[in-house]
């Protein structure tokens, strides 16, 4: 008789064992769920905080367009760095055109690359056939906090703290 309910009571922990288990396996899977959905949700939102806003840079690029200048183009770059070919009526309209750009906090370290004095008629179309235009090049690089929402952090900087 006491075999019997020892074996009673050795069954019945069994049962409580294998219910545990089975709980166990199913918090496990929700909490993995949760991770999975922890991390979709921090990659969203390192999407969103990364997305660069360009609908801010082209005003900015238009606003700091000095008159008789002519964007003819653009090519942007990883780190934010621009170069542009351009169109300037005159050597004056160059100067000023480095100068704003120089003066903007929206754009660092413009340099002007290089004048070509010989620009055909077809090629400017929208000055006078009396005028000599000038081709030009600059680059600078774009100031992050135009472009973002939050500027990220450089990977360098993860590393460190």
């Amino acid at each position: 008789r006491g075999n019997k309910v020892y074996k009673d009571a050795n069954q019945k922990l069994s049962i409580e064992i294998t219910k545990a288990k089975k709980r166990s396996d199913e918090l496990k899977a929700e909490a993995s769920s949760y991770t999975d959905l922890a991390q979709r949700l921090g990659e969203v939102k390192k999407l969103l905080s990364e997305h660069i806003y360009w609908s801010r840079f082209l005003p900015s690029l238009e606003k700091h367009t000095v008159s008789n200048v002519y964007f003819i183009s653009l090519d942007i770059q990883e780190g934010l760095h621009a170069n542009v070919r351009d169109i300037a009526k005159n050597l004056r309209a160059i100067a000023e055109q480095l100068v704003v750009f120089q003066e903007s906090d929206d754009y660092q370290d413009t340099t002007l690359q290089n004048i070509a004095f010989k620009v055909t008629q077809k090629e400017t179309p929208e000055l006078g056939e009396d005028e000599k235009p000038l081709r030009f090049s600059m680059s600078f690089s774009v100031n992050p906090e135009m472009l973002y929402d939050t500027v990220p952090e450089e990977e360098d900087s993860k590393d460190k703290k």
